[in-house]
């Protein structure tokens, strides 16, 4: 989904994408700050069956 459309799951699924895949993990807080402070410049890359398989977060 467009990043204003973003739901709280959407911030879990984007943790445990990152909990498998990378070896720096963050608080939950870390997701929703950003998601809630700057959702027009996160992005969620997802497979055909709507899994979150990328993101990517910035700030400005």
């Amino acid at each position: 989904p467009d990043a204003p459309h973003r739901q709280p799951e959407d911030l879990m699924n984007m943790q445990h994408c990152n909990l498998l895949c990378l070896p720096e993990n963050y608080q939950m807080k870390y997701y929703f700050y950003h998601g809630l402070s700057w959702p027009q410049l996160s992005y969620i890359a997802e497979d055909e069956n709507g899994k979150i398989v990328g993101y990517v977060l910035a700030k400005m």
